[in-house]
């Protein structure tokens, strides 16, 4: 596992981040999709889910990796760094808020001691950081009904949509 998990950190976290350009401010002006390591995340809409889904399966994979107590620091403050940067592509790339929230709650929920084992404190920045990302992901994902009457008047409608952009799970987890 240990040669297989440098060549994936090879990959991932050495600067290969992000191919969006710095201009890129509006979905118009984005690519069709975003190469973060060696995964290949779309920036149209409708499409969080998935990149949320890869990117939380990579870092799941280096997470539960056998790797030694100092090796595993180094890796996770690459992943660390990496998920930072993540968050900063997301402020332009709507798909990416989803994935960029949760993996912030997810792995960054509590401190780290020593870079390698979770203590008992709440990292109070990341959660911010990750209530930011899924506040942005509902907005862009369409989950506040613009015309109360309308949406009132076709309520079947509406909560197929909401349930179709995942609107239930991205609520739930800003509510925790």
């Amino acid at each position: 596992m240990g040669s297989l998990k440098l060549a994936l950190l090879a990959a991932l976290w050495c600067g290969r981040g992000s191919d969006v350009p710095a201009e890129a401010g509006t979905a118009a002006g984005l690519p069709a999709s975003i190469q973060w390591g060696p995964l290949d995340l779309s920036t149209a809409d409708g499409h969080a889910f998935q990149n949320m889904q890869q990117i939380h399966e990579v870092i799941q994979r280096i997470y539960y990796s056998q790797e030694p107590a100092a090796s595993f620091k180094t890796t996770w403050d690459e992943v660390t760094r990496s998920l930072r940067m993540l968050m900063e592509m997301a402020r332009v790339v709507p798909a990416l808020r989803l994935a960029a929230g949760m993996e912030l709650y997810h792995w960054f929920y509590f401190m780290w001691r020593n870079g390698t084992v979770p203590k008992a404190e709440v990292d109070d920045e990341s959660i911010e950081l990750s209530a930011e990302m899924l506040w942005g992901s509902l907005q862009s994902a369409g989950c506040f009904p613009e015309d109360e009457a309308a949406e009132q008047s076709q309520s079947g409608a509406a909560l197929r949509r909401f349930m179709e952009q995942g609107c239930h799970i991205t609520w739930q987890q800003l509510v925790m």
